[in-house]
């Protein structure tokens, strides 16, 4: 199964229900077995990024990885934010260490309890910090939050202080309901704030997704320069799946490409191209990717 952005009819929490808070429960361990599993899961997917990575001549903190962890459970993202930071203090993972343990969630009422629920527990108290705080060397070793889910604009206020990245800015009224939110908030504390966000095209043009047509990204990005609380940091895009992974290269190439032609025509610069997941995310590196998706290849199928 793919990790992709789009919300599932199956799933209870459509992204029209009202977040509430997490439960109080304590979170149970994952099974002796179950967490071994897992960690062999993500040594597998990091060996394969950082093999990409050496393969496309690139740095090694080049490429971030962001595991979507949707639809999995809060014990299951603690243990692997748990073994994710052992490996990144041993230095096992290398320059990927620089970016810390990102999460990506796709569901607002979903993705606040998993948050509450880590930085409820004594030793992520520190560590799981709801948005990404770098230190002076501009590396982050804690936990950061990503939102890669269609949102609402009348949800953008559950962006602000819980998201490091929105990674699916496509609608002009969540531009407004978001800047207007963090207007409110730089007065309330009497400080500019910013949120990063990642424009996401809809590079292959399907009905059925969201995003913004290609054509039209420079002008949207345009747009989204008139918001001075928004901070435009690339593009997203999510592909026609195909089990071949292959046939998402060109996709990728149409979205870099976009980048540098908006680059060139703005003045801009937007670093971040987020794309590829479980199945091609090797190609989406060769193409310049800067961030990759990964669920299924780290978590196992998902829960639903």
């Amino acid at each position: 199964m793919s990790d992709t952005a789009e919300q599932h009819p199956s799933k209870p929490d459509n992204g029209h229900a009202e977040p509430s808070a997490a439960s109080s429960a304590p979170l149970l361990p994952l099974p002796e077995e179950e967490e071994k599993k897992l960690q062999q899961r993500f040594d597998s997917v990091t060996d394969r990024l950082r093999a990409a990575i050496a393969k496309s001549g690139r740095p090694g903190n080049s490429v971030a990885l962001v595991a979507v962890s949707k639809w999995h459970s809060a014990s299951m993202l603690a243990a692997l934010a748990r073994y994710w930071q052992k490996r990144n203090q041993s230095g096992a993972l290398g320059s990927l260490a620089e970016h810390g343990v990102i999460f990506a969630e796709n569901y607002m009422q979903e993705a606040m309890q998993k948050q509450d629920a880590l930085t409820a527990l004594p030793d992520m108290a520190n560590l799981a910090t709801l948005a990404a705080l770098d230190d002076e060397s501009g590396k982050n070793f804690g936990i950061s939050w990503h939102f890669s889910g269609p949102l609402q604009s009348k949800k953008a206020k559950y962006v602000v202080g819980r998201f490091a990245m929105l990674q699916t800015m496509s609608t002009l009224s969540l531009a407004q309901n978001l800047h207007k939110v963090l207007d409110q908030r730089s007065r309330e504390i009497g400080s500019p704030q910013l949120q990063p966000v990642l424009v996401q095209v809809n590079i292959g043009e399907e009905e059925q997704k969201s995003g913004v047509a290609p054509k039209e990204t420079l002008t949207f990005i345009k747009t989204l320069q008139t918001f001075t609380s928004l901070s435009v940091q690339g593009l997203m895009c999510l592909p026609p799946y195909s089990e071949n992974a292959e046939d998402s290269r060109q996709y990728f190439v149409k979205l870099r490409q976009l980048r540098d032609s908006i680059e060139k025509e703005t003045g801009l610069k937007l670093p971040h191209l987020s794309m590829g997941m479980s199945h091609d995310f090797e190609i989406a590196v060769e193409e310049g990717a800067t961030m990759v998706r990964v669920g299924t290849d780290i978590f196992g199928e998902r829960e639903y």
